[in-house]
């Protein structure tokens, strides 16, 4: 299964929890990596591998498939909260951090095939896998309570995955699963541009904090705006760039070019 996609669930995203039906589950979203446990292997969306990265996670003892994340905490408060971080999981090996496998779904027992059954249904047989484990790494997302967006953003998760109860597992991206991720967002003057030998790629150079921050436009109407006012004197491009956290360094993790205004000096 190595290097060979391999196919899931996937979320669609929204841009309000207002685009969440009522009734449907929700579940904090993870900070880690995709997973499929498989009769005791660990594989990744893009078919690597990964178990003996985590030896730690060695001690599930299930015969089947599982979707899920492996994700770390940063501290004993974050764990207790189930806030991940996914820093702290890129370097676990040298921080000391454990790491756990957190299962939301079950795909298969034994060589019963159930993702034909209802969300609702492979709960069930879900909690009774996980509460069958003597594996200290192995937990169960499902019912950590999502009890408001104010909460999750009080707290500072990363967003929310809603699912409706009554979907069968499909593998694709689907609308019966939702996520809906908090974004923080910045205003920072333009200093330069690039344009790529091709033409294609069109990236902008800002300053956040004293560290030089480079973001990709995708806009075509925001890079002829570009184009036609950066260094016309009076002139200020100022870039909206969204992002989902900040580092450890104090970078932005996966900042996204939102608008591009123009001012006047």
């Amino acid at each position: 299964m190595t290097n060979k996609s391999i196919p899931l669930m996937l979320c669609e995203s929204v841009d309000s929890e207002n685009e969440i039906p009522l009734g449907w589950y929700w579940e904090l979203k993870l900070d880690g990596i995709r997973a499929l446990y498989i009769d005791g292997r660990f594989i990744t969306r893009q078919g690597n591998d990964i178990t003996d990265k985590f030896p730690e996670l060695k001690g599930i003892n299930f015969k089947g498939v599982l979707d899920g994340e492996i994700v770390c905490f940063k501290n004993d408060d974050d764990r207790k909260i189930f806030k991940t971080d996914f820093n702290t999981l890129q370097n676990h090996k040298n921080n000391g951090a454990t790491a756990f496998y957190v299962a939301f779904d079950v795909l298969r027992i034994g060589k019963d095939d159930i993702t034909d059954l209802p969300l609702r249904e492979r709960r069930d047989k879900l909690n009774m896998v996980v509460n069958g484990s003597k594996c200290p790494t192995y937990r169960n997302i499902m019912f950590v309570s999502c009890p408001s967006w104010n909460t999750i953003v009080a707290k500072g998760y990363e967003g929310i995955v809603a699912k409706n109860p009554d979907s069968t597992y499909e593998f694709r991206r689907s609308k019966s699963w939702r996520k809906y991720k908090r974004v923080g967002e910045i205003d920072s003057e333009i200093l330069n541009y690039e344009v790529t030998a091709n033409g294609n790629g069109f990236v902008i150079n800002l300053d956040y904090n004293g560290n030089g921050l480079r973001v990709a436009v995708q806009n075509p109407i925001d890079r002829d705006l570009i184009k036609a006012n950066f260094g016309v004197g009076g002139i200020v491009l100022t870039a909206v760039i969204s992002f989902n956290d900040i580092t450890k360094t104090g970078m932005l993790r996966n900042p996204v070019c939102k608008e591009v205004r123009v001012g006047h000096k």
